[in-house]
C-alpha cells in the first residue's frame, strides 16, 4: 500500500462523476490533494494546519486539522508527465498526460494483470459500493462485441469524449 496524493477533476470522468476522489502515486506520495479544474489546469490544495489537543487520543493527545479560511490553490505550471489515477474499484486505471500544467488527454485502461483473486476482491468491493463500475466482466463483454479492446475503451481530450 504505501503513501498516495489524492486528485479530484471540476468535470465528470465518466463512470464516477465530478469531484470523485481518485487516488494516485505519480506526484508526492505525501497525502497531498489536487485538484483539475475546468480550464484543465492542475493545482496543488494547501491550508495552513492548527494543532488541536484532544485528551481522548491515544498517542499524541490532539491532532492537525486544516484551516478552511486558508485554502489555496497552487498552479503546477511547470508539470509535464502523465498521473495514473485509480480508484476502490481499481481494476482499471486513467492516466491523464499533463504539458506545461495542462491536460491533454485522459486515458482508461483495465489492469490486465492483476490476479484472478485481486480481480475478485476489486469486483466485491464494486458490488459493496453498489457502483457500476465500468471494469467488470461485463463492460468487457461489451467492448469485445463492439470490437474495442478492453485495455484502451475511451479517451478524453479537452474533457470530452472521443
Amino acid at each position: 500500500m504505501g503513501l498516495f496524493d489524492t486528485i479530484r477533476f471540476e468535470f465528470e470522468i465518466p463512470g464516477r462523476g465530478i469531484l470523485h476522489e481518485w487516488q494516485t502515486k505519480s506526484l508526492e506520495c505525501a497525502l497531498d490533494e489536487y485538484l483539475v479544474t475546468h480550464d484543465f489546469r492542475i493545482y496543488k490544495e494547501e491550508w495552513d494546519m492548527e494543532w488541536v489537543e484532544d485528551e481522548t487520543r491515544f498517542l499524541f493527545k490532539g491532532y492537525s486539522r486544516k484551516i478552511p479560511e486558508s485554502y489555496r490553490l497552487t498552479p503546477l505550471t511547470d508539470f509535464h508527465g502523465d498521473i495514473i489515477f485509480y480508484d476502490d474499484c481499481s481494476s482499471c486505471e486513467y492516466i491523464a498526460r499533463f504539458s506545461y500544467g495542462k491536460m491533454d488527454i485522459i486515458t482508461f485502461k483495465t489492469r490486465e494483470w492483476l490476479s484472478d483473486e485481486e480481480k475478485f476482491l476489486h469486483k466485491c468491493a464494486a458490488i459493496r459500493e453498489q457502483n457500476s463500475c465500468p471494469r467488470g466482466e461485463k463492460w468487457q463483454e461489451r467492448c469485445r462485441e463492439a470490437g474495442v479492446p478492453p485495455n484502451v475503451v475511451y479517451q478524453i481530450k479537452q474533457g470530452k469524449q472521443v
